[in-house]
């Protein structure tokens, strides 16, 4: 009489089998996990940038020049600093680019000290440019010595991928107290 069962051969093959489709899934199921985590990054980091597009911009273009206020607009590669006015009077504002990412400090009218920094990007590092009269891209800007503003300013932002930010000033924004 002949036993009925599976042969060695049999299991062996059944085991095989059985372990590349569970290391398949569980491959499948970490690669997406991988996937969606680093979309997710990506989605933070646009986020981020155009926070701090829409952020510049709208600051920027209520800058000024005024011989009066030398400092008025002053500018490095990490830094970035400038009147603008508000209802109360002047807002000072100063953007910081280091390691640990991009920050804004402000001052408002009337007020002695500065309020805390706030950090707008942790994703993104940037270096900041200014457009000179000739066209050229200089790496720093004081309105007390150029007696006027950049027509542009260009911030060059480097983390997930590298971008750049091209604001332009307006040229006639200048007041003449």
């Amino acid at each position: 009489m002949r036993q009925r069962g599976l042969t060695l051969l049999e299991v062996l093959i059944a085991t095989t089998i059985s372990t590349l489709v569970v290391g398949s899934a569980i491959w499948l199921a970490t690669e997406g996990l991988g996937t969606s985590r680093r979309t997710g990054e990506r989605v933070e980091a646009s986020e981020e940038y155009l926070l701090l597009a829409k952020r510049l911009r709208a600051e920027l273009s209520c800058t000024y020049y005024s011989p009066l206020f030398a400092d008025s607009f002053q500018g490095s590669e990490e830094e970035l600093s400038f009147y603008y006015p508000t209802g109360k009077g002047l807002r000072y504002v100063r953007w910081v680019s280091n390691a640990e990412g991009i920050w804004q400090q402000v001052r408002e009218p009337g007020a002695r000290q500065w309020r805390p920094p706030v950090k707008l990007s942790s994703n993104w590092q940037g270096k900041f440019f200014y457009l000179d009269q000739d066209g050229g891209w200089q790496n720093t800007w004081h309105s007390g010595e150029e007696e006027s503003l950049p027509p542009m300013v260009r911030l060059e932002l480097t983390g997930p991928g590298t971008r750049e930010l091209t604001v332009a000033l307006a040229a006639a924004r200048a007041i003449p107290y």
